[in-house]
């Protein structure tokens, strides 16, 4: 639960409720330092990383310690290596906000806030005589494009939520899942007892979908009135940038629009492509139990390319 992509979700949330941290070798020190963005003391970094001289020595990892803010840097850094920045999860994500934001007064306006900064509980805090200052908002789309091209799995638990407050009165797992069910039911004519769904992301273990259930819904969506937004939403090979491999299926640019998926021992790949023709295509080729990612990879690239040509 260390790295960005099992960001706890929290109705309060700031920078995806994670912290950014940049390692780098200092040369005027001769050792390995970091920096963290927000500057704030809601974490404690403890650095225990050597530097060394050769590239094939280098290896670096990171480690927060289950329900606290203590991270650990590990590993041995390349003196030749130009900065690396990952970002790490907290813990109690509303109070990582109300931190940050205390320290930001301090800091940018001076103002200073007595106390400490707790989580509220009893209920809804009473607005009476609150003033709104300022206000921004995002659509669903462009929440949805993230959520889909980046692999966002903080996003994707945020929307879940959303939609059960939504429809159904309370941000919670439970009631955003049920959102889901009966749309599934209802829309697309999936029955609940045909697959298994615990949270939004995907990340559960216990969660099962077969690829037919995954083809279906994308035939859906290609029928709906927002088509084309949703298939945007997917990452295009060679068009959009992927922090993991740019290069990946980037000869069918214009052509894919992808959603990839990658735990321990379960790989997947599905979307839309266009063929030779003009004529599109859904597919969805999941892979399970595979001695090697690298190979569960390069067959699903092979064989959607065969699919492609045909």
């Amino acid at each position: 639960m260390t790295y960005w992509y099992t960001a706890p979700v929290s109705a309060v949330s700031f920078n995806d409720n994670c912290v950014d941290i940049t390692v780098y070798f200092d040369k005027e020190s001769g050792t390995v330092k970091y920096g963290i963005d927000p500057p704030t003391q809601y974490v404690q970094v403890i650095n225990q990383c050597e530097p060394v001289h050769k590239k094939s020595q280098h290896v670096l990892d990171f480690h927060r310690t289950p329900g606290t803010n203590t991270i650990a840097i590990t590993g041995k850094f390349w003196t030749g290596a130009g900065p690396y920045q990952e970002s790490i999860t907290i813990d109690q994500p509303a109070l990582y906000f109300g931190t940050v934001f205390k320290e930001t007064l301090l800091h940018k306006k001076g103002i200073i806030i007595t106390g400490e900064v707790k989580s509220a509980s009893g209920g809804p805090v009473d607005e009476t005589g609150l003033v709104l200052l300022s206000s921004e908002e995002s659509t669903l789309l462009q929440a949805i494009e993230v959520t889909n091209k980046r692999s966002q799995n903080f996003y994707a638990e945020q929307i879940l939520k959303t939609l059960g407050y939504q429809m159904k009165g309370k941000g919670t797992f439970a009631d955003g899942l049920t959102v889901v069910r009966d749309f599934l039911a209802q829309e697309v004519k999936m029955p609940v007892d045909s697959y298994v769904m615990l949270d939004g992301s995907g990340l559960s273990a216990g969660s099962r979908f077969s690829a037919d259930q995954i083809i279906d819904w994308l035939i859906y969506l290609a029928r709906h009135k927002y088509a084309e937004q949703f298939r945007e939403s997917l990452y295009r090979p060679g068009i959009d940038v992927s922090v993991a491999n740019n290069s990946r299926l980037a000869e069918f640019k214009g052509r894919l629009w992808v959603k990839t998926g990658y735990l321990k021992n379960a790989c997947s790949l599905s979307g839309y492509f266009k063929d030779k023709k003009g004529h599109y295509g859904v597919f969805a080729i999941l892979i399970n139990d595979f001695s090697s990612a690298a190979s569960a990879k390069e067959f699903q690239d092979e064989l959607l390319k065969l699919i492609m040509l045909d």
